[in-house]
């Protein structure tokens, strides 16, 4: 798609390689995406449209992962490149190559002495 062709409008018919194109932005990409979320709500469609957009447990714990959108690569976390636009098909948005997971948080197990005294105080 070429930058003077005009993007067809986001329907619940729209096909998937013109609802996230990959010659735009991971930003209009994904304001497509949440207006798509938004239509198959509205409609009635609430299950497919948590189908889509409830990652899939390995995406979960990667750092990549904001709410149902995979930052890595400008797409929904259970769109696949090859295998969604192809055949309808949940898949990961990197493949499975390009988890990292996300760093846990170190909880201290004792608290500090400055803290403690203060509580008694």
């Amino acid at each position: 798609m070429t930058k003077a062709q005009a993007l067809p409008a986001v329907t619940l018919a729209i096909r998937w390689q013109d609802l996230l194109p990959a010659s735009t932005t991971a930003a209009l990409r994904r304001q497509r995406w949440a207006h798509w979320l938004r239509l198959s709500r509205t409609a009635g469609h609430t299950s497919t449209a948590r189908f889509w957009a409830t990652p899939d447990a390995p995406c979960n714990t990667c750092s990549h992962r904001h709410g149902g959108w995979c930052r890595a690569h400008g797409l929904p976390c259970n769109f696949n490149p090859i295998s969604t636009p192809r055949c309808g098909l949940q898949g990961l948005a990197c493949w499975g190559a390009g988890y990292t997971a996300r760093a846990l948080e170190q909880l201290p197990l004792i608290a500090p002495a400055s803290t403690a005294k203060e509580a008694t105080a």
